[in-house]
């Protein structure tokens, strides 16, 4: 929440009054609870795309329509985890992945 001071310059009062900005509380931030807008960039309202670079440098740009995720951020968070190895930090402590090879046995 960003705080806006105004200062009054009447006799009156000479202390500064503290305004909170409604501007900073409206939809912007309230839409964006999930993790993965830290690795994905807003198209919204048609979908968003993944920008996390791969190992080759090049940008993922794995795209997630609206049409098909109905807004919801399950597929993305599936993406990041077996793409890109993402975990959400605040589930991070409870995940434990091992991450078996196939090797041919002869």
């Amino acid at each position: 929440m960003s705080l806006y001071y105004i200062e009054d310059n009447s006799q009156e009062n000479l202390a500064s009054t503290e305004i909170s900005s409604v501007a900073s509380t409206s939809t912007t931030t309230s839409n964006k609870k999930s993790f993965i807008w830290n690795y994905c960039e807003d198209l919204r309202p048609n979908g968003w795309k993944c920008i996390v670079r791969k190992d080759n440098g090049e940008t993922c740009n794995q795209y997630f329509p609206m049409n098909v995720t109905k807004g919801s951020t399950t597929n993305t968070i599936y993406h990041l985890l077996s793409q890109h190895g993402i975990v959400n930090p605040k589930a991070a402590n409870k995940v434990f992945m091992i991450k078996f090879k196939l090797c041919k046995v002869l």
